[in-house]
């Protein structure tokens, strides 16, 4: 299901997606994709919201949470004046975060939020939000598998001296074998199996 379709079929304004990343030993949360349903105003790319230290303050239990694996949600009214006037920047009157995990491990969130009513979530669309991301976080481990599986035949194959790659040298297999090409072709294609 796209997200698109997930945040019609969740019924709410807006949908985000987040990466979680340590940049020197710090917490960072990198916005990757924002789905908002029309007369939503988007907030991923709003300057207004950027370097707002309230964020990465009044948060902190919400990460530890979503670090367990919980799902963290509300009504904006209902929140810490700090959590409130955070989503009241961006209109939010309720809002569900959903934790992405990966190999047993939080690697971001997928947001929720409803910008035209107070929505209070019931058990079983709880558990519908966590199947998604759970699928999302299994979609991420299998393209992690599949990037891994493209290096090691590249390295087992075509690094080595007694290799045999059927279209010539690594770098014309990375342009398909002319240097005028620019797409590049799938390692399984390019190298071939070691005899």
């Amino acid at each position: 299901m796209s997200p698109s379709a997930m945040r019609a079929r969740a019924g709410v304004s807006r949908v985000s997606l987040c990466r979680n990343e340590i940049v020197d030993g710090l917490y960072e949360q990198d916005d990757l994709f924002e789905w908002d349903a029309l007369g939503v105003r988007r907030v991923m790319d709003d300057p207004a919201l950027r370097g707002i230290p309230i964020k990465d303050t009044a948060f902190q239990e919400w990460r530890a949470r979503r670090a367990r694996g919980e799902v963290v949600y509300s009504l904006t009214r209902d929140l810490p004046p700090d959590q409130r006037k955070w989503f009241e920047m961006q209109e939010v009157m309720s809002a569900v975060r959903v934790p992405i995990m990966v190999d047993g491990r939080w690697w971001g969130t997928v947001g929720f939020d409803h910008t035209t009513e107070e929505r209070v979530w019931q058990h079983h669309e709880i558990d519908a939000l966590r199947a998604a991301a759970g699928l999302i976080g299994l979609a991420i481990q299998r393209d992690r598998a599949e990037l891994d599986r493209r290096r090691m035949a590249w390295t087992g194959c075509c690094s080595t001296p007694s290799a045999r790659c059927r279209r010539g040298s690594p770098s014309t297999i990375a342009t398909g074998g002319s240097s005028s090409a620019i797409r590049p072709l799938p390692i399984s294609t390019a190298c071939a199996p070691r005899t």
